[in-house]
C-alpha cells in the first residue's frame, strides 16, 4: 500500500488538474443558467398573457351568452304580445297584416272623403236653414209693421177730424207758406230753445259748483289744460305741489299783504315747496298741452325773495277777487247772490223745458200728419192686408221648408256621426295592424341579431379553447424551462459543491502540472475516477452502492409517472405494450400531434354551425306552429269547427282565394258607392225642390200642379246650373243687405261729419229726409237732390276759399313789413362797428366788434311766416281781448321780431378793443374776457362808453359836424388801479374825443386828482342828528366865470321794510 503522503500528493496533483476542468465547466454552466433564467422570465410573461386572454375570453363568452338569453326572452315576450294583437285584429298569420293594413287604410281614406262631402252638405243645409230663419224673421217684422200701419190707418180714420183741427191751429201759430216751411220753422224754434235751455243748465251747474266750493273755502278753475297740468305736477313732484290759494291762506296778514303786493296772481298759481330747480329743468313744462294759456308755477321762495315784484303801473290783471273767501260777510253775500242767480236760471230752464216739449209735440204731430195725409183710403188698407197675408203665407212656406231641411239635417248629422265612428274604428285598426307589422319586423330583426349573437358565442367559445391550449402550451413550456433551469442550477451547485467538498481541500496553488505529466494527459472522468479512488482509499469508504440505489429510485418514479398518464387516457400499460410489440402504435412526432389537433378544431366548428342552423329552424318551426294554432283558434271562435282538407298546392290555393276575396271587396265598394251617390242625389233633389218652391213663391210665379211626362224630359241629374243660380240668388240677396247697411253707415258718417262742421241744421235734414229708396226712380231723384246740394256746398266753399286767399295776401304783406323792420335793425347793427370809432393815438380805432349769427336771407320769409302763424294760434287761446292784445304786442316787439332772423340770440358776441402800452400787442377780446375790476379793464370800459357815445352822436347828427357835451360818469374807477401811467392814455383819450369824465373817488393819488379841472372834497357832518355827506372844500383850475351850475332839488325817500 502506498503511503498517505504519496496519496495526498497525488490528490493535490489531481485537484490541480481538475481545477482546469472545473473553471471551464463552471463558466459553461453559468452561461447556460443565465440563458435558462431569461427564458423562464419570458415564459412567465407569455403564461400571464395567456391566462389574461383566457379570462377575457371567458368574460366575453359570458356577456354574449347573457345577451343571447335576454334576446331570447324579448323574442318570447314579443311573440306573446303579437299573438294577443293578432287575436284582437282577427288575423290568422301576421304575414296578412300588411294586406289588411292597406285595405283598412284605403277604407279610412274613403270614409274621410265621405265625411268631407257630408260636412259640406251639412254646412250647406245649415246655411239654407239660416236663410229660412232670416226670411221668417223678416216676414214677421213686416207683419208687425203692416199691422201697426193698419192700426194707425184705423185710428187715423177715427181721429181724422180732431187731427185736422189741431193741424189748422198749428198752421196759424207757425205762419208759413206751406207745410214744409212750417216744419222748418218749428224745428228752428225747437233748436233755438234747446240751445237756450243748454246754456241755462250750464250756467246753473256752474253756479252750483261755485256755491259748493265757496262754502268749502276754495274756488274752481274750469280749464281742462290746468287740470291736466295739476295732475302732471302732483304725479311727478307729489306733496311739493300746492294750490296757490291754499298756500296763500296759510300765511299771516303781513306775509299775505307783501306777497299779494309783489305777485297779485299768486292765488291762481301752483306753489312748489322744495327743489324748484327740478321744475325749471322739466322739459315737459316748456311745451305742455295744446292750448295757448300760461299757468304760473312759482317757488315758495317768493315769500323770501323780495326782488320779485310785478310793476302794476304797466300790468293789469283781470281776475276774480278771491278775498271774499276769507271774509265771512262777503262770502255769505256772494253765496246769496249766486243762489238768487241760480234760482233765476233754474226757473228759466223750467220754462224753456215746457216750451220745448210743446214745440216738439207740434213738430212730431205735423210731421206724422203730413206723412199720413192723403193716404188713408180703402185701397191702401186693402193693400196692407194683402201684404200681411202674403207675409203670413211666406212664413208658412218657409216653416215647411225648414221642417224638411231639419229632417235632412238630422239624417246628415246621424250619417256624419256614424261615418266618424267608422273612421275612428278604421284608425284604431290601422294603428293595431301597424303595431303588428312593427312587432313582426322587430321579431325578425331580433332573430337575425340572435343568430349573430350565437355565432359570436361560438366564436368566443373557440377563442376560449384556443386560449386554454395556448395557456396549457405556455404552462408546459414554462414547466420545462423551469425544470431545465433547476437542473442546470443543480448541476452548477453540484460541481461547486463537489469542488468545495472534495477537491478544494486538496487544491494547492503551488502545485501545478506540466505538459509532460501523466495527469495533464488525463481527461475529466479519469481525473474524477482516479481522485475518487484515491480519496476512497484514503478515507476507506465506498459510495458506489448508494449512487446506484439513487439512480434506480429516480428511474422507477419516472416510469410510474408515464404509467399513470397512460391509464389517465383510458388505456392500460399491458394494452399499450401489446400494441407496441404488435406494431400497431408507434411514437408520434410533434407535427403529427398538431395536425390531429387542427382536424379536431375543424370538426368542432362544423358541429357548432350545424347546431346553429338546427336552432334557427326549430325557432321558425315554433313560430309557424304558433301561428297555425292561433289561426285554428280564430277560425273556431269566428266560424265554428275547423276541418282539415287535403291541399296539394297551398300557395296556389291561397292565391286563388285572395283574388276572389279582392273581387268581392271591389264589388261591395262599387255597390256601396252607387248607393251613397243615389242617396245624395235624392237628398239634393229634395232640397232643390224646396228651394225652387220658395223662390217661385217669393217671385209670385204660378206653377201647375198636374204632372206631364213631357215636362220631365229636360230634367237631368246634373244640378250644377241649379247650384250656380242658387248661389247667384243668395249673393244678390246678401249684396242687397250689404248695400242697405252700407247706406245707413255712410248716412251716419255724413251726419257726424256735418255735426263736426257745426252744420247742425243740414245734419238734421239729412237724418230726417235721407232714407233708403224703394225703387230706381226714387234713387235717381235722391241722387239729383244730393248733387244739387253738393253744388251749393261747392259754391260756398269757393267763396270761403276766396276769402282765405285775401287773408293770405294780407298776411304776406304784414310778414313783409316785419321782415323789412328786421332788415332795418340789421342794417343799423351792421353800422355799429364803423360808427363807434374813437381817436386813439392819432388813429380811428373800431372799439366794438359785433358778431350776429343771421339765418340765410332766403329763409326770412319762411321763418317769419312760421312765427306769425304761431303768434296767431297762441293768441286765439286768450278769451279776453285785452290779454290777446297784450300778447300780440309782446310778440311783435322789435327784439322778438329780430330773433326770427337770428339762429340763436344767445350766440351774439361783442368783442372790445383792448389797448396795450405796446401798440402791437393791442387786440380784441370777448366782452366777458375784457371787463373786470382791474385798471386795464377800467380803460376798456371807458373806451366802450366813448364808442357808444360816438355811435349815438353819429346816429343823431344830421351832417358831418361833431357833437359836443359828451359826459361819462363812473363810480370810483381808481380803486383797483391808482398808478398814473395806467390813466395817462385814458385822460389823453378823453381829451382827444371831447368827452368829460366825472368820478367820485376815494384814495386817489395827487397825480390823478391833479389831472381833473375841478375837485370836490367830501366829508361827514351831523345835520339834525343825522350824519350826511357834504362838500367841505374844492379847487379848480378853470376860471369861475367859465363854470356852469344847475341847481338840483331833491327829497330823501324812505323805505318801508316789512
Amino acid at each position: 500500500l502506498r503511503e498517505d503522503t504519496d496519496i495526498t500528493a497525488e490528490l493535490k496533483i489531481l485537484a490541480a488538474g481538475y481545477r482546469k476542468f472545473y473553471e471551464k465547466e463552471t463558466r459553461r454552466l453559468k452561461e447556460k443558467l443565465d440563458i435558462a433564467a431569461n427564458r423562464v422570465k419570458a415564459l412567465e410573461v407569455r403564461l400571464s398573457e395567456a391566462k389574461d386572454n383566457l379570462r377575457n375570453a371567458d368574460k366575453e363568452a359570458a356577456g354574449l351568452g347573457s345577451l343571447s338569453d335576454n334576446l331570447e326572452n324579448e323574442i318570447q315576450e314579443l311573440q306573446t304580445q303579437l299573438g294577443v294583437a293578432l287575436s284582437e285584429a282577427g288575423i290568422v298569420v301576421c304575414e296578412n297584416a300588411s294586406e289588411e293594413y292597406d285595405k283598412s287604410f284605403r277604407d279610412k281614406e274613403l270614409l274621410k272623403n265621405e265625411e268631407t262631402r257630408m260636412s259640406e252638405k251639412f254646412n250647406d243645409v245649415q246655411q239654407q236653414l239660416m236663410s229660412l230663419n232670416e226670411t221668417i224673421s223678416a216676414n214677421k217684422a213686416l207683419i208687425d209693421i203692416f199691422t201697426e200701419q193698419s192700426e194707425k190707418l184705423e185710428k187715423a180714420d177715427e181721429a181724422g177730424n180732431a187731427d185736422a183741427e189741431r193741424m189748422g191751429k198749428i198752421r196759424e201759430i207757425y205762419s208759413a207758406d206751406n207745410d214744409e216751411a212750417m216744419l222748418s220753422v218749428i224745428l228752428e224754434t225747437y233748436q233755438k230753445m234747446r240751445s237756450e235751455f243748454t246754456e241755462e243748465c250750464k250756467a246753473a251747474q256752474e253756479l252750483e259748483n261755485f256755491i259748493d266750493n265757496a262754502r268749502k273755502g276754495t274756488y274752481i278753475c274750469k280749464s281742462p289744460e290746468r287740470d291736466r297740468l295739476k295732475e302732471y305736477l302732483e304725479s311727478q313732484y307729489g306733496s311739493d305741489v300746492v294750490e296757490g290759494h291754499e298756500w296763500f291762506a296759510a300765511l299771516n296778514a303781513g306775509q299775505k299783504r307783501d306777497v299779494l303786493k309783489r305777485t297779485p296772481f299768486i292765488e291762481y298759481a301752483f306753489i312748489i315747496k322744495n327743489d324748484f330747480e327740478r321744475i325749471k329743468a322739466d322739459e315737459m313744462l316748456k311745451d305742455f298741452g295744446k292750448g295757448a294759456a300760461a299757468y304760473p308755477v312759482i317757488s315758495e321762495q317768493v315769500l323770501i325773495d323780495t326782488k320779485l315784484e310785478i310793476n302794476k303801473d304797466l300790468i293789469v290783471f283781470a281776475l276774480k277777487d278771491m278775498s271774499f273767501l276769507r271774509d265771512e260777510a262777503k262770502l255769505e253775500t256772494q253765496i246769496k247772490l249766486a243762489q238768487e242767480e241760480l234760482e233765476s236760471h233754474k226757473a228759466q230752464a223750467g220754462k224753456l223745458a215746457d216750451r220745448m216739449e210743446l214745440v216738439w209735440n207740434d213738430y212730431t204731430f205735423a210731421l206724422v200728419y203730413n206723412a199720413a195725409s192723403g193716404k188713408v183710403d180703402a185701397s191702401e188698407a186693402e193693400a196692407i192686408r194683402l201684404k200681411i197675408a202674403d207675409s203670413e203665407a211666406a212664413i208658412i212656406e218657409a216653416e215647411k221648408k225648414r221642417s224638411v231641411l231639419n229632417e235632412v239635417k238630422e239624417q246628415l248629422s246621424r250619417n256624419l256621426a256614424q261615418t266618424r265612428d267608422d273612421i275612428e274604428e278604421k284608425e284604431t285598426a290601422c294603428s293595431l295592424l301597424s303595431r303588428i307589422m312593427e312587432m313582426n319586423t322587430s321579431i325578425d330583426k331580433k332573430y337575425e341579431r340572435l343568430k349573430g349573437l350565437k355565432a359570436d358565442v361560438d366564436s368566443a367559445r373557440n377563442r376560449i379553447y384556443e386560449c386554454e391550449e395556448a395557456a396549457a402550451s405556455a404552462n408546459s413550456e414554462y414547466d420545462t424551462a423551469r425544470d431545465f433551469e433547476d437542473s442546470t442550477r443543480k448541476a452548477y451547485d453540484e460541481i461547486i459543491k463537489s469542488w468545495e467538498e472534495q477537491y478544494a481541500p486538496y487544491y494547492d496553488e503551488n502545485v501545478s502540472i506540466e505538459i509532460d505529466d501523466d495527469t495533464y494527459r488525463l481527461d475529466k472522468d479519469e481525473i474524477e475516477s482516479r481522485f475518487t479512488g484515491l480519496k476512497t482509499a484514503l478515507s476507506q469508504k465506498n459510495s458506489d452502492f448508494a449512487d446506484k440505489q439513487a439512480l434506480m429510485n429516480h428511474l422507477s418514479a419516472s416510469m410510474n409517472k408515464c404509467r399513470d398518464a397512460i391509464e389517465y387516457r383510458g388505456y392500460t400499460f399491458d394494452d399499450i405494450k401489446a400494441k407496441y410489440e404488435a406494431g400497431e402504435i408507434m411514437a408520434a412526432g410533434s407535427q403529427q400531434l398538431r395536425n390531429a389537433k387542427d382536424a379536431l378544431n375543424n370538426l368542432v366548428k362544423s358541429s357548432d354551425s350545424v347546431r346553429e342552423e338546427l336552432e334557427s329552424q326549430e325557432a321558425l318551426l315554433n313560430r309557424l306552429e304558433g301561428s297555425i294554432a292561433h289561426g285554428i283558434n280564430q277560425i273556431e271562435n269566428n266560424y265554428g269547427s275547423f276541418n282539415e282538407f287535403p291541399c296539394d298546392d297551398p300557395d296556389e290555393f291561397l292565391t286563388q282565394h285572395k283574388v276572389l276575396i279582392k273581387k268581392l271587396e271591389d264589388n261591395t265598394k262599387v255597390q256601396e258607392k252607387t248607393r251613397r251617390q243615389m242617396s245624395d242625389s235624392l237628398k239634393d233633389i229634395l232640397v232643390c225642390r224646396k228651394d225652387l218652391e220658395r223662390i217661385v213663391s217669393d217671385a209670385g210665379m204660378h206653377v201647375p200642379e198636374e204632372f206631364r211626362p213631357e215636362d220631365a224630359q229636360g230634367i237631368t241629374a246634373n244640378l250644377t246650373e241649379y247650384e250656380a243660380v242658387h248661389k247667384e240668388y243668395a249673393s244678390i240677396t246678401r249684396l242687397e243687405y250689404k248695400k242697405v247697411d252700407e247706406f245707413n253707415k255712410n248716412k251716419s258718417k255724413l251726419i257726424d261729419l256735418l255735426n263736426g262742421f257745426n252744420a247742425v241744421e243740414l245734419a238734421d235734414e239729412v237724418r230726417i229726409s235721407l232714407n233708403v229708396p224703394e225703387n230706381v226712380a226714387k234713387t235717381r231723384s235722391m241722387i239729383e237732390s244730393l248733387n244739387e246740394t253738393n253744388t251749393f256746398i261747392q259754391l260756398e266753399k269757393d267763396r270761403i276759399a276766396k276769402g282765405i286767399e285775401d287773408m293770405q295776401m294780407i298776411k304776406d304783406n304784414f310778414e313783409n313789413r316785419c321782415i323789412q323792420t328786421c332788415s332795418n335793425i340789421k342794417t343799423e347793427l351792421d353800422r355799429l362797428p364803423q360808427l363807434s370809432n374813437i381817436n386813439l393815438d392819432g388813429e380811428q380805432i373800431a372799439i366794438i366788434s359785433l358778431q350776429i349769427p343771421y339765418i340765410k336771407e332766403e329763409l326770412y320769409k319762411e321763418k317769419m311766416s312760421e312765427y306769425i302763424d304761431e303768434t296767431v294760434f297762441m293768441a286765439e287761446s286768450f278769451k279776453e281781448p285785452a290779454e290777446r292784445l297784450k300778447y300780440i304786442r309782446n310778440r311783435l316787439s322789435w327784439k322778438r321780431l329780430f330773433s326770427v332772423i337770428v339762429t340763436d340770440m344767445n350766440s351774439i358776441r361783442i368783442n372790445l378793443y383792448k389797448r396795450e402800452r405796446i401798440k402791437d400787442q393791442s387786440r380784441y377780446l370777448r366782452y366777458e374776457e375784457a371787463v373786470g375790476s382791474t385798471g386795464q379793464s377800467q380803460g376798456i370800459y371807458i373806451q366802450f362808453l366813448i364808442a357808444i357815445i360816438n355811435y349815438i352822436s353819429n346816429m343823431n347828427s344830421s351832417g358831418n359836424e361833431g357833437v359836443e357835451g359828451k359826459t361819462i360818469f363812473i363810480d370810483n374807477p381808481f380803486g383797483a388801479a391808482k398808478d398814473i401811467y395806467i390813466w395817462e392814455p385814458i385822460f389823453k383819450l378823453l381829451a382827444t374825443n371831447h368827452v368829460q369824465l366825472i368820478v367820485p373817488a376815494r384814495g386817489a393819488t395827487p397825480a390823478i386828482t391833479g389831472r381833473f379841472d375841478v375837485n370836490y372834497i367830501l366829508g361827514q357832518k351831523l345835520v339834525d342828528s343825522r350824519q350826511q355827506t357834504v362838500v367841505v372844500d374844492y379847487y379848480s383850475s378853470t376860471k369861475e366865470s367859465e363854470l356852469e351850475y344847475t341847481r338840483m332839488d331833491y327829497e330823501q325817500a324812505t323805505f318801508d321794510f316789512l
